[in-house]
């Protein structure tokens, strides 16, 4: 998980937090206060145990939390597409951010040819240039086995 700067939703404060922190810790004990109280004063619309229909499949299953609302086929599934879906979009708002930091670590460096001395951009863990490559494969095939097929 990133943790990134954030601004709270609530009183616009600077805070560090995951990809679904909306609210600054204070903040979010308060709205977890008001939640907990409202909470107490209600009743329950569906009892535990009773049965109601996924929201993406429609197929019926039995209610196992006041929150659930997918069948215990379709609730991994559904879940990983939120969090998929709220990534993204956290990346898209915030790429300018993301991005550099991102890309410096994809950045190979120039490398400087081991034959000519000249600088290339390495591919892989090129030691040579693309003009000197064979060359270097050659050089380096007879430094290995180039004894075993000297005549004598």
């Amino acid at each position: 998980m990133s943790i990134y700067d954030r601004i709270c939703r609530t009183c616009g404060a600077s805070f560090k937090g995951g990809p679904r922190a909306w609210y600054c810790p204070e903040c979010r004990k308060e709205r977890q206060r008001e939640r907990a109280a409202k909470y107490r004063k209600g009743v329950p619309k569906r009892s535990l145990g009773s049965k109601d229909i996924c929201q993406n499949c429609g197929e019926e299953y039995t209610v196992e939390s006041g929150m659930q609302k997918y069948c215990p086929k379709c609730q991994k599934l559904m879940h990983k597409k939120l969090d998929a879906e709220q990534a993204l979009e956290y990346y898209h708002k915030n790429k300018d951010n993301i991005n550099p930091t991102r890309n410096a670590k994809r950045r190979v460096p120039d490398a400087r040819c081991v034959i000519c001395g000249k600088d290339f951009k390495r591919s892989g863990r090129a030691k040579a240039c693309p003009e000197c490559r064979k060359e270097y494969k050659n050089s380096n095939w007879r430094s290995i086995y180039g004894k075993r097929y000297t005549k004598k």
